[in-house]
């Protein structure tokens, strides 16, 4: 693969990211193409954006199509793939015969049955190879005949290699919990139910939690994403995981990045997790009086550090630049 193609979000928190660096630190010609930015700098005036908004997948496919043809690719990944139908994919299929189109989806697009996930769905056809973070979700594919078993491929979240310091363990210590992701409802739900417990937050929209909850909860108002999460969620005691809902039975980003930098993870018990990790290795609740339980068990730990060490070599395989790797044979295969 002489050049590699990505299309999707590049925020330095996402995904695509990862992927980016992974492939990088593969010595890969990799390109990350960020369409919603693109469009959004091409149209900066809101009004305007607002008034084209009926022709924004013309205008979108135009833009794509001049980015992608910039180069000749040989590896095109999109991820999610929402932005684009079927044929758009038709036509990029035609125009690179030789080049492989996959998608990497990181969200379940059977949980909810909006337009978005429809189009999604329609569109799996049109891919060389799909991968996806869910077993169950590769199952659904495939029974559901949508591609052929072979080239749906399963891919789990990883972490970031280009953070990942065992100097970071050695750092200072917090001898606190640290929970970081976005609020919702559900979320601050569950946390409420730990206001015994020392607990600093990292996340978006934490400004829509309750009064109550703001002045039990030590909330810092922002994302944390790369060197700095990496050394918090090696510094911090513990890290807490809370799944949403489409997860089912499989994990999130969360698992593999708090492994990955050296972090001790309590999530929700799944299989696909203890295929992974055993408990012991990570800690697995099974609701929320399991939890509470399990956090100050844990918390109180005195082999916490050698559990890190241990947690930590464990997950060198888990990383981006693997999964990427992994990616690049099953296209030579």
């Amino acid at each position: 693969m002489k050049n590699i193609l990505l299309i999707g979000n590049s925020h330095p928190s996402s995904i695509e990211v990862m992927f980016y660096n992974g492939f990088k630190s593969l010595n890969k010609k990799v390109f990350l193409f960020d369409p919603g930015k693109n469009f959004r700098e091409k149209f900066k005036f809101r009004f305007l954006s607002v008034v084209l908004n009926f022709f924004y997948f013309f205008l979108f496919y135009k833009i794509l199509t001049i980015e992608i043809f910039k180069k000749k690719y040989d590896l095109i990944i999109l991820f999610k793939g929402a932005y684009v139908d079927e044929s758009f994919l038709n036509f990029l299929k035609k125009k690179f015969v030789k080049s492989f189109i996959i998608n990497i989806n990181t969200d379940n697009p059977f949980y909810d049955s909006n337009l978005q996930n429809r189009r999604i769905i329609r569109s799996i056809k049109f891919y060389d190879y799909y991968f996806t973070w869910s077993k169950s979700i590769q199952k659904k594919i495939i029974f559901s005949k949508f591609l052929k078993p072979q080239k749906v491929k399963y891919l789990p979240f990883g972490y970031d290699d280009k953070y990942r310091k065992k100097e970071y363990l050695l750092k200072r210590k917090i001898n606190k919990v640290l929970f970081y992701g976005s609020w919702d409802m559900q979320r601050e739900k569950i946390l409420k139910e730990l206001d015994n417990i020392n607990i600093d937050i990292y996340g978006n929209a934490w400004d829509k939690a309750s009064p109550g909850f703001k002045k039990k909860f030590n909330i810092f108002y922002k994302d944390i994403f790369g060197s700095v999460l990496a050394k918090k969620v090696a510094q911090y005691k513990l890290c807490i995981n809370l799944h949403r809902p489409q997860v089912e039975n499989s994990h999130n980003m969360r698992f593999f990045e708090v492994t990955g930098y050296g972090g001790i993870l309590l999530t929700p018990f799944t299989k696909e997790q203890n295929n992974f990790f055993n408990e012991g290795d990570v800690f697995y609740y099974k609701n929320i009086p399991d939890l509470k339980k399990k956090l100050l068990t844990v918390k109180n730990n005195k082999f916490y550090f050698n559990i890190k060490k241990k947690v930590f070599k464990k997950s060198l395989e888990n990383s981006y630049k693997s999964r990427c790797k992994y990616i690049l044979k099953c296209l030579k295969n």
